[in-house]
């Protein structure tokens, strides 16, 4: 997933390997935020997914004993 939307951002903002040849300072600088941002991305939905699962868990466990009446 973190592999996948690094190519893909980084395609949309043009970084190329021209820029890195061109000028590696900005080409370090630009895949670093687009890393940075990436993982911001995919730390947010982990949560979102865990907080979905232990929700889902958690629901179960009210529901089961109600369904054995």
């Amino acid at each position: 997933m973190f592999d996948t939307l690094v190519e893909q951002m980084k395609k949309a903002e043009g970084v190329t390997e021209q820029l890195k040849k061109d000028n590696q300072m900005e080409w370090i600088c630009r895949i670093q935020n687009i890393e940075a941002r990436t993982r911001e991305v995919v730390t947010t939905e982990l949560i979102n997914l865990l907080l979905i699962y232990f929700n889902l868990l958690r629901a179960d466990l009210y529901i089961t004993p109600l369904l054995k009446y």
